[in-house]
């Protein structure tokens, strides 16, 4: 258990370096959000947290995402028609996704111990 533990620790690290300057881990907020998700999906296999196999839980994030008025998209394809009209910028678009996440990591919807 004690290793299941530390790759947690690690995990939360991770979204703290990496929420600080998302463009400098993924080409475009896009893929970031999906390594975010990817990170959580580890983190709540990790916690146990899925649920019966023939029927998978939805995701802490995936509720997060429904809570805030998203319904079935991420935050980055929500965003995606304001990016091509060109009124938002990538730069831009990884600021507001890390407030985003750090709203969703603080929220009781995230799975923890």
């Amino acid at each position: 258990m004690k290793r299941a533990e530390a790759v947690l620790v690690h995990i939360d690290r991770l979204y703290e370096r990496y929420l600080m300057s998302p463009q400098h881990y993924a080409s475009d907020p896009m893929a970031f959000e999906q390594i975010l998700i990817l990170l959580e999906d580890i983190r709540e296999f990790i916690l146990d947290k899925g649920g019966r196999e023939d029927q998978p839980a939805r995701s802490g994030y995936a509720l997060f995402l429904q809570e805030q008025g998203y319904g079935a998209l991420t935050f980055t394809a929500r965003r995606a028609e304001e990016q091509r009209a060109g009124r938002s910028d990538d730069l831009q678009l990884f600021r507001e996704m890390s407030m985003f996440w750090r709203q969703f990591l603080r929220s009781p919807l995230r799975c923890t111990s």
